[in-house]
């Protein structure tokens, strides 16, 4: 049997809902900051911030509808956000606007440098010992590492959800409640 590494999705959505977004954006501003801000803060702050220089509107309080709009950006852990938003920050006008393989493509660039700067915790590498053994018994390879740096950008609460899809189900049960949990991240 060959052995397969099948990671979690590392873009949480789709270019054309991104592209909704911006549009949403460019008629609202973002948000102040905030010492402890949330995942979905940061992400949006970062985007609004971009789409403000690129010629949308103000920065100022467009945060505050890309909030309500992708409350699932929370499933990105703040550690994972930080360098994530640090990186859509400095993104060019051509990435935010060029169409879904620029985007895309610009925006993996982003994910792989975040998840190259987080640091994994022990809460990240206990969850990763679970998964990576209920991939193992479902004919799949994960390893530990590869792992580790794929969870590190996820919340406590999205490495919770993933756990319950693994645990003490069949493979098949299993492959459904991740399908399931990931479609449309």
């Amino acid at each position: 049997m060959t052995n397969v590494s099948r990671p979690p999705p590392s873009y949480p959505w789709g270019m054309r809902r991104v592209a909704a977004l911006v549009l949403v954006l460019a008629s609202w501003g973002c948000s102040g900051s905030d010492e402890n801000p949330r995942a979905v803060v940061l992400w949006c702050d970062a985007v609004c911030a971009v789409g403000s220089r690129c010629g949308g509107a103000g920065a100022t309080s467009c945060s505050y509808g890309c909030q309500r709009e992708r409350p699932q950006l929370d499933d990105i852990s703040v550690d994972g956000a930080r360098p994530l938003s640090a990186c859509l920050e400095q993104m060019n006008c051509a990435d935010l606007r060029g169409g879904d393989e620029r985007w895309d493509a610009a925006y993996g660039a982003c994910w792989d440098q975040a998840k190259s700067a987080v640091e994994v915790t022990a809460s990240v590498r206990a969850f990763c010992e679970i998964y990576t053994l209920a991939e193992f018994d479902c004919g799949y390879w994960y390893a530990m590492d590869a792992c580790e740096r794929d969870f590190g950008m996820w919340s406590e609460g999205l490495r919770n959800r993933v756990t319950a899809c693994v645990t003490n189900r069949t493979c098949s049960v299993a492959e459904s409640c991740l399908s399931a949990l990931f479609e449309g991240r």
